[in-house]
């Protein structure tokens, strides 16, 4: 059945929808422009910034190279034949990580880091901030001939970080000792390979003139861990779609279907009038009869009630008189019950003597017609038993 819209409801719904064209040509004004070569350092990414084509190239060189994306903790016991390359973490590294990466190193394991270095994570190294510009490539020289600078005299990088402590380790690239921007060093029976930041092994870096020589003499000659767990451990649904439009549309649409159903439902549904509670419900005149009695101290009368009852349910269908005798009642029960009969007997001898007894306490008087129900209880169990033999 087609919804048929009143002219009220076509201006509201007209309304909203040059309201939402409205903010959604401001949100395509107002949002930056994408930019492909932002990003981390991470082999699965193809932008600039990215570093697939190096790990690919690893591959097709026929190297032992595979991604981590397990926890440091994991890595290798025996690490003399590793080389783990930490491609500018993207969070924060915790203390149990630093342990483990430590002792990653400290048996014999090789880590090709870049960035910044956390303190506690391969000893206390000194390095300041430097040109953070992205665009600000600059061509370092080589500063001692070593494994490391082989064949690359000189290299290209956009500064981020300087190494500044001159006793530290070998600095191989840079402006001198107090300003380098790769720096190799021993910690423990491992060794450290430093460079300022990944843009030597980046996919707009790595063809560059020097870069593919650093960072294939950087990784050595070892089975390599590429890791991905400190780019991808922390990612959740809301990070990923919080630098998109996405989350925007979807409050826009929440906010759309939120209105119709305020403006819409309560109109066209149901008009149920509140429910409230009847003065003539049963429990109410239970109450009401039962504080009538209470004040006019009438408990015999709740006896006599009780009795007629006990007539009604068992006398008739034993098939005596309605005048029959105390005695012939309890007979003809207890010849259908097992029940004692001199109980039963003098239960029907106190009723009847209480039903004239206006001072008869509230407490006998309760225990007398619970004692009356019960034996009605009992007889109807065993007559239903007798109907279905």
């Amino acid at each position: 059945m087609p919804i048929r819209l009143e002219a009220t409801d076509k201006k509201v719904v007209v309304i909203c929808g040059i309201g939402l064209l409205l903010v959604a040509i401001v949100m395509s004004i107002m949002s930056p422009a994408s930019d492909d070569s932002m990003g981390p350092p991470t082999s699965y990414s193809t932008k600039s910034s990215g570093a697939k084509a190096a790990f690919l190239l690893l591959q097709e060189l026929g190297r032992d190279v595979r991604r981590w994306t397990e926890s440091p903790a994991a890595l290798p016991e025996d690490a003399t034949n590793y080389t783990l390359i930490l491609a500018e973490p993207s969070r924060k590294i915790t203390d149990k990580e630093k342990e483990a990466l430590n002792k990653f190193v400290q048996n014999g394991g090789r880590v090709l880091v870049t960035g910044y270095l956390e303190k506690g994570i391969f000893g206390d190294k000194t390095i300041i901030p430097g040109d953070f510009t992205m665009l600000s490539w600059r061509k370092y020289p080589a500063l001692i001939p070593a494994e490391i600078t082989r064949s690359a005299p000189e290299i290209e990088m956009a500064e981020r970080w300087v190494f500044i402590s001159a006793n530290a380790g070998e600095a191989m690239y840079g402006e001198g000792v107090y300003r380098s921007v790769v720096v190799r060093y021993t910690f423990s029976k491992g060794e450290i390979v430093w460079w300022s930041s990944p843009t030597p092994l980046a996919n707009a870096g790595l063809l560059r003139p020097g870069n593919l020589e650093l960072f294939l003499n950087s990784a050595g000659s070892r089975s390599i861990l590429w890791d991905e767990y400190f780019h991808s451990s922390d990612l959740t649904a809301w990070t990923a779609m919080k630098n998109t439009p996405l989350g925007w549309a979807m409050l826009q649409t929440f906010l759309i279907i939120t209105a119709v159903l305020l403006t819409y439902s309560r109109r066209q549904g149901p008009i149920i009038a509140p429910l409230g509670e009847s003065r003539l419900s049963p429990l109410e005149f239970v109450d009401n009869l039962g504080q009538l009695y209470q004040r006019a101290r009438a408990t015999p009368v709740t006896i006599d009630v009780a009795m007629q009852r006990f007539h009604l349910q068992t006398v008739r269908k034993l098939g005596l008189e309605p005048n029959a005798s105390r005695e012939q009642i309890v007979a003809a029960f207890i010849a259908r019950t097992n029940l004692d009969a001199n109980e039963v007997s003098g239960t029907l001898a106190a009723c009847e003597s209480a039903r004239f007894d206006p001072s008869l306490p509230e407490r006998e008087a309760l225990e007398l017609v619970k004692k009356l129900q019960s034996y009605t209880a009992e007889f109807n169990r065993s007559y239903a038993r007798k109907e279905k033999a």
